[in-house]
């Protein structure tokens, strides 16, 4: 998958809003949200989120620049399946969470409770 044939693409996103992007198989959609994230290199252009270009190298740039994916196939390419729901809801924040190359448990369920919490308010 590369990103070769995704061209002339602009999208502008609001903070909170949630885009999804729908296309026929091979369309491309698929490889402008890899590069949106930080899984495929942009060749040309750039990604700005609130005014700052980023340079997506990884996934793991994106999520420290705020930038959130939820793939079509969660199941598979989402989910750590045979882990807790804890270890989903936090997997994407382990840095937070890290003394040296530990997690710490006791602030890994703080955020889980908290998460818990703002999921029941809504």
């Amino acid at each position: 998958m590369t990103t070769d044939d995704v061209r002339d693409v602009s999208l502008t996103v609001h903070a909170g809003e949630v885009v999804a992007l729908a296309g026929l198989v091979g369309a491309g959609r698929s490889e402008l949200v890899g590069a949106l994230v930080g899984d495929l290199p942009i060749r040309s252009g750039t990604v700005r989120v609130g005014g700052k270009t980023l340079n997506l190298r990884t996934p793991r740039d994106a999520v420290r620049a705020g930038v959130g994916y939820a793939p079509e196939e969660r199941k598979a390419q989402a989910l750590l399946l045979g882990r807790s729901v804890w270890d989903n809801a936090c997997i994407s924040v382990l840095d937070r969470l890290r003394r040296w190359r530990f997690v710490l448990r006791s602030a890994e369920r703080r955020l889980a409770v908290q998460f818990g919490d703002r999921l029941m308010e809504r």
